[in-house]
């Protein structure tokens, strides 16, 4: 960084002896933490140009910019800018890898050396072993983003190890489009059973739909299933059931004897029934009437008998 020198009131910039710059230590940035160790050169390679061409500086490593005469005025600037560049590629790579590029001139230099060491080109066997690895990448229960990022490095390698070498630009997009489509059916054969129908829906679209806009249809029934995973709990239909229409359960046979005690009736303030079993509302049937007579038979009493006048209008549940 540079501290930059004020002007005088009248624009001009005061003596060389009056100013003082403090130049930050550029030599030795790092473009990325990603350094190059004879097996990733790849991304490294990819890290570099973005990280230079956001500097201005491509020009230095594809030899655009040309060295200065001695004599021109530039000359110091382009042996400076290109030392940086030297020294930004060489504390980009592991000091065993950068050993063997130290004594050379140029960053263009070191840049293309790199290249013809590391760079495999068209490598049928890469190619084979990367498109293997593409088909048979499955979700297995992961995240669906984390799923996706998976054959998405594949393909851009593949992408750099095998580029579109067309005559048109009509070939180059529908080679494009193809390639895509295998994509797409690569992704969605990985996905986890639960979104068979989702595939099929996908498949069944034409023309097939580009892998970003198929990842976005996925990406909203993976959202669509957690949030009705995560739904607040309802009370179960059987109980539902029971408090509404015991009878029903009890011809269906899913009444269960415990299930009386959950039941309570607003009309009588009584519990272990409703109001479709509620006596004193519905009537008390003979087996009942004949149970308190029994009793008080039994206990030598009298029973009252305004309490069982009353019909029976409806069947009751039999317990089990």
């Amino acid at each position: 960084m540079f501290e930059v020198p004020p002007k005088s009131s009248s624009g001009a910039t005061p003596p060389v002896s009056s100013i003082v710059m403090i130049q930050s230590d550029n030599m030795s940035m790092q473009m990325t933490s990603n350094k190059l160790d004879g097996k990733n050169y790849s991304a490294w390679s990819q890290f570099v140009q973005l990280y230079v061409t956001g500097k201005g500086k491509l020009g230095y490593l594809t030899r655009e910019k040309i060295k200065s005469a001695i004599s021109d005025p530039s000359f110091s600037t382009w042996v400076e800018e290109n030392a940086m560049l030297m020294s930004w590629l060489l504390n980009s790579m592991t000091p065993d890898i950068n050993a063997s590029f130290l004594r050379l001139p140029t960053a263009h230099d070191i840049w293309d050396a790199v290249a013809q060491t590391y760079f495999t080109g068209n490598d049928a066997s890469q190619i084979h072993e990367l498109r293997r690895k593409a088909h048979e990448t499955r979700q297995q229960g992961k995240s669906l983003a984390s799923y996706f990022s998976a054959p998405q490095t594949i393909w851009q390698k593949l992408d750099f190890l095998n580029p579109y070498d067309m005559e048109s630009a009509k070939d180059t997009a529908t080679l494009k489009k193809r390639i895509e489509n295998e994509q797409v059916y690569d992704f969605l054969a990985g996905l986890n059973p639960g979104f068979d129908q989702i595939r099929v829906q996908v498949l069944a679209q034409d023309p097939t739909p580009n892998l970003r806009s198929t990842y976005a249809f996925v990406r909203r029934e993976e959202l669509r299933q957690a949030a009705m995973l995560t739904s607040p709990p309802q009370k179960s239909s059987a109980l539902m059931t029971i408090q509404h229409s015991p009878s029903a359960l009890v011809s269906s046979g899913s009444w269960k004897p415990e299930d009386k005690e959950s039941l309570f009736y607003t009309h009588c303030k009584g519990t272990k029934h409703t109001r479709e079993t509620c006596f004193k509302l519905n009537g008390y049937p003979d087996w009942f009437r004949k149970k308190g007579e029994g009793l008080s038979r039994h206990k030598g009493g009298k029973t009252d008998s305004k309490a069982y006048t009353t019909p029976v209008h409806t069947p009751q549940p039999q317990y089990s």
